[in-house]
This record gives structure tokens, C-alpha cells and sequence, in this order.
């Protein structure tokens, strides 16, 4: 990413999930540290400051709607005829 001098500018963040333990309606949200955040720029670039004036870079809340591609039993269910309750109980 390249700024000129004074400028802000905006930036995208990927992310890619692993995709075992994630609860579904859960929340996550990006941070840059007030303090130290370690930006970097290149020899011939302006330095960054140490810390930001309005304390920590926070972005918005993302939910995490997680849907579901199969249903898996831990115990087959017994044979009932209909209307009946399955054993185990599902």
C-alpha cells in the first residue's frame, strides 16, 4: 500500500476461516493497536507515528452466519413407524 504524505487512505482486509468451531452468530472485529501498531515504511517513505491521537483502530462488528451443508446423527436412530419418538432422541 502506497500514501502519499498527509493522505488517508482506505484498505481491504481478506480473511479466510478455519472452518471447525465456528459458532454460528459470533462476532469478530478487526483492531490496530493505539500504541506500537509495527506500520513500516521503506527507507525512502515518511515515518509513521508511534501512536495514534484517537487511541485504537477499530472496524465494524461482522456476525458470522454460519449455514449448515449436512446433518450428521453421533448415534443412528432406531426404525419407528411414524409419529413415534426415535431412540436416541434426536
Amino acid at each position: 500500500m502506497v500514501s502519499a504524505h498527509g493522505v488517508s487512505d482506505n484498505f481491504t482486509v481478506e480473511v479466510t476461516l478455519y472452518q471447525l468451531n465456528l459458532t454460528d452468530e459470533s462476532v469478530i472485529q478487526f483492531q490496530v493497536a493505539g500504541i506500537n501498531s509495527g506500520f513500516e515504511s521503506d527507507f525512502f517513505g515518511f515515518a509513521f507515528s508511534s501512536s495514534f491521537t484517537a487511541g485504537k483502530m477499530a472496524g465494524n462488528n461482522i456476525t458470522l452466519d454460519v449455514v449448515a451443508k449436512k446433518i450428521a446423527f453421533l448415534q443412528h436412530p432406531s426404525d419407528v413407524e411414524g409419529n413415534a419418538f426415535m431412540t436416541p432422541a434426536f
